[in-house]
């Protein structure tokens, strides 16, 4: 049971782009599990535009790309205004990972609008020999409130016999473990049924070890045809010992699945019906207004190094983060007139997600740069900068040349002071387009200047990468410095 419980799906980062009216909204969710590669992995898509009362299912497709590698996204159109809910569903060979509705008003009982599926359930596979076909399940649904855990079965009957001492006892239940509890060897259960007057409907906790069953609450519970619906509250499951922390910190409940079996007269107990296992993330049903935005910020960018050959690996990077944890829809680097995309290290858009590229083989001279990043409804983009390409096949890096140069701090934002040869007597500042803006005069045989960040009229000039070389120098080596007043 453990290892087939951790071996099905995993959800995580699941966003979306800003919801600009009457726009097209991408969502992305990472799927992981036991296997390698996406294909052997499925994920689909519920969003609802009425407040939850139905819901429009989409697959999702892999992204396969540089940064994405286990990421699956599709897209929708959403309308010009309301609050859009959705949530996913991952799938493979061991089961299904999912997220769900969320029954804000207690309803009960509740819809299947407000419930999610847990697994695929066939008719007809029940074992055993079951008395009948009240024990063969077709369908299993969770679903939860800030008050209450909901679970639901379906059969392949058009009743829920309890059964008794001649035809044997039936028990129906909804089970679940909870992930970061101190210890794995209780699961929890929803069960219906009523074995000797004893085991009767309630909420259980089952030691994995001894087998032992115990029940602690009361439940609510409906049956109506073939269908089955309980609920427990939540802080009976939280109140109990052995449950674990609440709210649950991974987020979700583990080895969620239905069952059915029966017990004779002499206490024994057969399995007749099981369902496949599931991860049920009940913390993580995402929401959205249609064009409540913020802007997302582009911040910390770089080139290593600033300068080099024409063979030299260039490495560019930038931090983006949102405060809505909107996913950037475009996330773009320009050199000049040509652009290049940049892979992130990880897609928690909250906190901040440094996307980079490497690129080499550019022409020697000066080269502009800038990032771009759009939310879908924002756009953002950073002060352009600038690095060097010399034709010589020699590398001119940073603060080298004259081994007694030196710019402290670098970058600066209020004066940055220079150690240069004190031979030096004149000093001169350069843009990255490299026109002079200042022309510095070192006391003679000092070896020391500083520079204010202003041009020769005394006027600030922008943040961004300035180039100081000393004219009378016949190598005419430049030394970078950075600007960071915005």
């Amino acid at each position: 049971t453990s290892v087939l419980a951790w071996s099905s799906p995993k959800l995580s980062n699941v966003v979306n782009s800003a919801p600009a009216p009457n726009s097209r909204v991408l969502v992305h969710a990472d799927v992981t599990g036991p296997y390698p590669y996406l294909d052997m992995m499925s994920a689909r898509l519920f969003f609802s535009t009425n407040n939850q009362a139905s819901w429009t299912e989409l697959p999702m497709t892999a992204v396969n790309q540089p940064g994405y590698d286990s990421t699956f996204q599709t897209g929708f159109t959403i309308p010009g205004s309301g609050n859009i809910y959705y949530y996913i569903r991952a799938k493979d060979t061991f089961g299904y990972a999912t997220q769900s509705p969320y029954n804000a008003a207690n309803t009960w009982p509740p819809g299947y609008n407000l419930l999610a599926e847990l697994a695929d359930e066939p008719s007809g596979d029940a074992i055993n020999n079951p008395d009948g076909p009240w024990l063969d399940l077709t369908g299993v649904w969770m679903g939860y409130s800030g008050n209450y855990l909901y679970a639901r079965l379906t059969n392949n009957h058009n009743s829920w016999p309890v059964g008794n001492i001649v035809t044997d006892w039936y028990m129906y239940s909804v089970g679940f473990r909870n992930p970061d509890a101190p210890q794995d060897t209780f699961a929890f259960a929803l069960g219906y049924g009523n074995v000797l007057g004893q085991l009767t409907p309630g909420l259980y906790v089952i030691n994995g070890y001894t087998e032992e069953i115990e029940r602690f609450a009361d439940i609510d519970y409906q049956t109506v045809g073939n269908t089955l619906t309980m609920r427990c509250l939540i802080s009976d499951l939280v109140n109990h010992p052995k449950f674990g922390p609440w709210p649950i910190p991974s987020g979700l409940l583990r080895a969620g699945r239905g069952d059915t079996r029966s017990v004779n007269w002499l206490s024994q107990v057969t399995l007749h019906d099981t369902t496949n296992q599931c991860r049920f993330y009940l913390d993580r049903t995402p929401r959205f207004t249609v064009n409540q935005n913020q802007s997302p910020l582009l911040y910390e960018e770089r080139v290593v190094p600033e300068s080099g050959t024409p063979e030299t690996d260039f490495w560019f990077s930038v931090r983006y983060s949102d405060p809505d944890s909107n996913l950037p829809l475009t996330h773009t680097l320009f050199i000049g007139h040509d652009t290049f995309s940049l892979k992130p290290n990880h897609h928690r858009y909250w906190a901040g997600v440094l996307f980079n590229c490497t690129e080499s083989g550019f022409s020697p001279g000066w080269h502009r740069f800038y990032f771009l990043a759009d939310d879908g409804m924002a756009q953002v983009a950073t002060v352009p900068d600038s690095f060097y390409v010399t034709g010589t096949g020699v590398a001119t890096t940073p603060e080298t040349g004259l081994p007694d140069f030196r710019a402290t701090p670098n970058p600066f934002t209020g004066q940055v002071s220079f150690n240069i040869s004190r031979h030096c007597q004149t000093f001169e500042i350069s843009n990255s387009c490299g026109q002079l803006v200042r022309t510095l005069n070192p006391a003679r045989g000092s070896g020391r200047t500083s520079w204010d960040g202003r041009d020769s009229k005394g006027r600030p000039l922008p943040a961004g990468v300035y180039f100081c070389h000393d004219p009378t120098n016949p190598t005419r080596q430049l030394r970078v410095v950075k600007l960071a007043r915005w």
